[in-house]
């Protein structure tokens, strides 16, 4: 049986972004079951009654990732340490993805993988406890129409 999670074992341009260690752990709390937004719209067709629909393109799926990241370590320098070399390894790594997409993929409760493209839209960063925690909260959005689910192996 899979974690209980909805998705699990996430990694972002395939770095975890789920360390087993409590370091940095990010989860998805949006866009997997969501439907793409579309694009495109319906003309009102004057000497006609009602509406005439057009091509609607779905071409866009928010997404959005929250969790902490801890500094780690026996003494309180050893986890201030830790949490700013985490920050900046996780804040390198987001940054990278605002201009060109990245993959986002994870591991289903069923065991299979789900992975999209996206590219970071927001970072909102509250340090709890000064250098040493903090919540995150990552907006994205998909440059890929939906997910791509590969099944588990036999």
């Amino acid at each position: 049986m899979g974690d209980l999670a909805a998705i699990h074992s996430l990694t972002y341009d395939s770095t975890t972004i789920q360390e087993s260690t409590i370091g940095i752990f990010l989860e998805l709390t949006r866009g997997l079951n969501e439907i793409p937004k579309t694009r495109g719209e319906d003309d009102i067709v004057a000497s006609a009654s009602g509406r005439t629909a057009y091509l609607h393109v779905a071409d866009i799926l928010p997404l959005e990732l929250a969790g902490v990241v801890l500094g780690t370590g026996s003494t309180v320098d050893d986890q201030q340490a830790s949490f700013r070399t985490k920050m900046a390894a996780l804040r390198a790594l987001l940054a990278s993805g605002s201009l060109l997409p990245k993959i986002l993929a994870g591991t289903l409760e069923d065991d299979s993988t789900a992975t999209i493209s996206a590219r970071v839209v927001d970072v909102q960063v509250d340090e709890r406890v000064a250098s040493l925690a903090a919540e995150v909260k990552v907006a994205l959005e998909s440059v890929d129409p939906d997910w791509v689910i590969t099944p588990a192996g036999p």
